[in-house]
């Protein structure tokens, strides 16, 4: 999970074993996740 002044976001295993990036937008601020 990922937390980012107070916003907070979790992503699970199966979706990072679909996708293996996700591009989110958390705490105003643009994120990638890899998997």
């Amino acid at each position: 999970g990922v937390e980012i002044e107070g916003d907070a976001r979790a992503y699970s295993v199966p979706l990072l074993s679909r996708h293996e990036i996700v591009n989110d937008v958390v705490g105003g601020k643009p994120i990638a996740v890899t998997w």
